[in-house]
């Protein structure tokens, strides 16, 4: 059976009252894996597409989109805008904007951020509902 797109963000469970189940919010669609390492920029594209993605690093990282003025190593008390923290062995969720993003490492040493793109399932109790029957 094909899907379109509004049946692609159908949450594909629900209960016998035809409540959607929040267990998986968000649905994988892509990814982009990126080696970063304290005191080097990073940079990457994010694609026209994304809306919404997840990251994570093994070393704590500051992420800017679009104005791209994050130094390498990013300095205390400076405000970054557009800019989302990643905190080391952490999944983060965010939105995320269209254009080159800049990755800046706290701490020492290399390692690899990556980056999730994901979709939204839609919300809770909807109108109709994903169905084998």
């Amino acid at each position: 059976m094909a899907t379109t797109a509004a049946q692609d963000q159908l949450y594909p469970f629900s209960t016998e009252d035809n409540k959607s189940i929040p267990l998986d919010i968000i649905k994988p669609l892509s990814i982009i894996v990126l080696d970063v390492s304290a005191g080097a920029l990073s940079t990457f594209v994010v694609p026209a597409d994304w809306k919404v993605a997840t990251f994570f690093c093994e070393k704590g990282c500051v992420v800017e989109f679009a104005t791209a003025n994050i130094p390498a190593t990013p300095v205390s008390g400076v405000e970054y805008p557009t800019a989302l923290f990643v905190p080391p062995n952490c999944v983060v969720t965010a939105t995320v904007i269209e254009g080159t993003a800049s990755v800046g490492v706290l701490g020492s040493g290399v390692s690899k951020l990556v980056i999730q793109q994901v979709q939204k399932w839609a919300g809770m109790a909807l109108r109709r509902q994903a169905s084998s029957i």
